[in-house]
């Protein structure tokens, strides 16, 4: 069953990120510039979307709960298929700007329950020692979609403003395709599933031989729906894993909105900027994370995930590290270039675990039944994190003018330029501590990935 659910995923994971594409950043928030001229708020909810919309996971998780999940997940991507397209018909007015904000924050959401549910599909049809190196191949399409079909867009933009009426609907249609081949994939063990799914639920017991084995049918303990609370309390290693990813996170988080302001420092005046600032920001780490998926799968499928970011996370360290050198660097801007891209290269290889170990980390601690709630608490704490990690990240690197709020007045800060990258390289160094204590606690407590 798993070799005609992962050919099918194949055709849908090549297909809907053309859809899906046309909502990042670097293709609808030049369109709401130059076409809808929405305000600094709108623009900020846009560019912004992807990050506070993983805090309706577990809302997701829970509406998903005693559904067959197919036909839903199928549901939600014809409604997302439709707000996409729907943005060709928006006026070029304010309420058109504003139409179009909402429309692309509910497309958003709409994704993360995508993700949130299709997380129990892959537990459920691809085992674990082969999940990392199927998820890698399917994040490499989707991958290559959303960083080819980004750059047709622009393309066409640059032609004519206008013609998002024309490719916004027609990158819809083509989604259709994975929509219908994702219909046809089953999911194994279903109906035992949904008949837990469908009881009062209990919290994590471990009992049986193997102490590494999560069961969640003990009849003695008080039924209760699992939420973030309740599963950060009841999994301890959970917990701390989510710990330390939380400081990882900041640490990733704060530093984005950052190289694009400094790239564009860097080169202003520069001959071809454009194409000089897409490449740092953007083609450079996606390309390598690309590049480098098959090697962290192989990793990702022999290793507990706590062990995996011990590894990756030496990368984000040496990245930040180098990019905060190109940061302060008061020399040729030629030079300091080179050294950020240096910076990029090495947050590139990280970046390929990173796509990897977001979708699958969770695994290795949820049993079938929970891995819903489990990925709903991931995916909400990454959204709460992206709530505040990138303005946290400008705040320190622009600064702030004083600000009075009634009797107190907070004082002026002129910001702290590239030093923001070594405090986002601790944050990291502190999280890469404790994911190697994790990893040895989990090596003692005979704590391995769970078997399926």
């Amino acid at each position: 069953m798993s070799r005609p659910s992962y050919a099918r995923e194949l055709v849908t994971s090549f297909t809907m990120p053309v859809a899906v594409s046309m909502v990042e950043a670097g293709v609808v928030g030049v369109l709401a510039v130059k076409v809808f001229n929405v305000n600094a708020l709108q623009l900020a909810l846009i560019t912004a979307a992807p990050m506070f919309a993983n805090l309706t996971s577990l809302l997701w998780a829970h509406l998903s709960r005693g559904q067959p999940k197919i036909p839903f997940i199928r549901t939600l991507m014809l409604a997302a298929l439709a707000s996409i397209a729907g943005i060709s018909a928006l006026p070029a007015t304010a309420g058109g700007a504003w139409a179009l904000t909402g429309m692309v924050v509910l497309t958003r959401c709409l994704i993360v329950g995508i993700i949130t549910a299709r997380s129990t599909i892959w537990r459920h049809n691809y085992p674990r020692a082969l999940r990392g190196r199927i998820t890698g191949r399917l994040a490499m399409l989707v991958s290559i979609a959303v960083t080819v079909c980004p750059l047709l867009g622009a393309i066409a933009l640059d032609f004519s403003p206008t013609s998002f009426r024309v490719f916004y609907p027609l990158a819809a249609a083509v989604a259709l395709v994975g929509v219908y081949s994702y219909s046809r994939v089953r999911l194994r063990g279903e109906r035992a599933l949904l008949a837990y799914e469908s009881r009062p639920t209990t919290h994590a017991q471990r009992h049986g031989i193997d102490p590494a084995l999560y069961e969640y049918d003990d009849p003695a303990v008080t039924p209760r729906r699992p939420n973030l609370i309740s599963v950060l309390r009841d999994d301890p290693l959970f917990r701390r894993y989510m710990i330390w990813q939380f400081f990882a996170g900041v640490s990733n988080m704060m530093i984005e909105p950052v190289v694009i302001a400094l790239v564009a420092l860097k080169t202003t005046g520069m001959r071809g900027d454009f194409l000089i600032s897409i490449t740092l920001t953007q083609a450079i780490p996606m390309l390598l994370a690309m590049a480098t998926l098959p090697m962290w799968a192989h990793l990702l499928d022999r290793v507990h995930i706590a062990r995996f970011r011990v590894t990756q996370a030496w990368l984000w360290i040496v990245g930040q590290l180098i990019m905060g050198v190109a940061a302060i660097w008061s020399g040729s801007v030629i030079t300091a270039l080179v050294i950020l891209a240096a910076g990029r290269v090495i947050l590139g290889l990280a970046r390929g675990g990173g796509m990897l170990a977001w979708n699958l980390g969770h695994n290795d601690f949820a049993s079938r039944e929970m891995v819903a709630a489990y990925m709903g608490v991931h995916v909400t704490l990454t959204g709460i994190r992206g709530a505040f990690a990138p303005l946290l990240g400008m705040a320190l690197y622009t600064g702030w003018a004083a600000h009075s709020f009634g009797p107190m007045t907070l004082p002026a800060f002129d910001g702290i330029g590239g030093g923001v990258f070594f405090i986002a390289a601790f944050l990291c160094v502190i999280a890469m501590i404790g994911f190697y204590a994790l990893s040895r606690e989990v090596a003692a407590s005979n704590a391995a990935p769970l078997p399926d």
